[in-house]
C-alpha cells in the first residue's frame, strides 16, 4: 500500500518498502539510523568549524564522502542481491 504521493519525490508511506529494498526490519532500521546520525552530524559540525575554523577542519568533507559511501554500498548490495535473485529464476525457467 502506497499513501501520499509527493510526485517525483516519492512516497511518503509505502508498507512495500521493506521488501523493495530486500531488508529486515532491524537491518533496515540500523542503516536509516547510521545513515542518519552521519546526516546530522555534518551541519553539526560544519557550524562549529564555520566559527571556530581549527575545529573540524576537515571533518564535514570526510562525513559527506563516507555517507556517501555507505548509500553507495548498500546500493551495489541491493543491486547484487537482485542479480541473484533473477539469474536463480532465470536458471528454473
Amino acid at each position: 500500500m502506497k499513501f501520499g504521493n509527493l510526485g517525483r519525490y516519492g512516497w511518503l508511506i509505502n508498507t512495500e518498502h521493506l521488501a523493495e529494498v530486500r531488508s529486515g526490519y532491524f537491518t533496515h532500521m540500523w542503516f536509516a539510523i547510521k545513515i542518519s546520525s552521519f546526516s546530522l552530524l555534518n551541519p553539526i559540525t560544519g557550524i562549529i568549524h564555520a566559527f571556530i575554523p581549527f575545529l573540524f577542519p576537515n571533518t564535514p568533507h570526510r562525513i559527506a564522502l563516507r555517507t556517501v559511501e555507505m548509500a553507495e554500498e548498500l546500493i551495489a548490495e541491493l543491486k547484487a542481491s537482485i542479480e541473484a535473485e533473477d539469474a536463480e529464476k532465470n536458471k528454473g525457467a
